[in-house]
Formats: structure tokens, sequence, C-alpha cells
């Protein structure tokens, strides 16, 4: 499967203070979300970000937040980013313009 980046999106799901830490390989999904979001800037690859509750579960790590410059940042009270209305039109929206087509790739 090849993504092809006019037609890639980047949405960073809830990498938060609270939230990273207790995730087995923790310190793996950082380096390799690094990597995504380093990929991502070198080909203009739009990116957004999604807070779960950031004022019980913090803000974004700052390895990640490093990485996304001025990306936009969606707070959401739902688990799914889907019932977060805010979020979702800025999905149907970058899919309404071509981004993305299907796939999927978890760091």
């Amino acid at each position: 499967m090849l993504i092809e980046a006019t037609n890639a999106f980047l949405l960073v799901i809830d990498m938060q203070e609270r939230l990273v830490p207790a995730v087995a390989g923790a310190q793996d999904i950082l380096r390799r979300c690094a990597i995504l979001l380093k990929t991502a800037k070198a080909l203009g690859i739009p990116l957004v970000l999604s807070e779960q509750y950031p004022g019980g579960l913090g803000k974004t790590v700052p390895a990640i937040r490093e990485e996304t410059g001025n990306a936009p940042i969606f707070e959401k009270m739902a688990f799914s980013c889907w019932r977060d209305e805010e979020l979702k039109k800025c999905l149907i929206s970058q899919f309404e313009g071509g981004r993305p087509r299907g796939h999927f790739v978890r760091p």
C-alpha cells in the first residue's frame, strides 16, 4: 500500500501528559509518532491533534507538541473524535478536499 502525500492527512489522537505514561511501550510510541510528524511536515501533509479532557488528562506531551508547529488542537469531551462536532467538521472538510482515502497507520 502506498500513501500519496496529496491524499494524506494526519490525525494525532490524545497523546497527553497523563495518558501516554500509562500506555505500554510509551517511549517507542512517542518515537514512532515523532517520525510520522516529521515525515508529515516534510511532505506538507496537513496535521490535526485531539486532546481528551485536557483539564484532567493534561495537554499534548511536549515531545509531540514540539513537532506539530501551529497545527490545530481540538479539545474534546467525547471519547470518539467523531463525536466532537468541531473535529468532525474538520475531518469531513479534509475528506471532501480529497484527504484521506481510507488509509490508517498506527505508530
